[in-house]
């Protein structure tokens, strides 16, 4: 069954940006594999982005749902 879009709109500073992106796994899993961390790299080009200090950005989060019936 099919069901609506949904998700979070969240309105975040900069350095709560990074450090979302600081704390996903696929992040963590770069950081061992390679043996280095890609956050500063994106730390460097977002914020020449990112429109000065104190301002926000909208970041979206959508959501999936895994729905299961049980049968007694």
């Amino acid at each position: 069954m099919d069901h609506p879009a949904f998700g979070l709109e969240l309105d975040w500073p900069f350095e709560q940006v990074i450090g979302y992106v600081s704390s996903w796994s696929a992040t963590v899993q770069y950081r061992k594999a390679l043996g280095q961390d890609p956050v500063p790299l994106l730390r460097e080009s977002l914020g020449k982005a990112w429109p000065g200090a104190g301002a926000t950005a909208r970041v979206r989060i959508p959501l999936g749902l895994r729905v299961a019936r049980l049968h007694a």
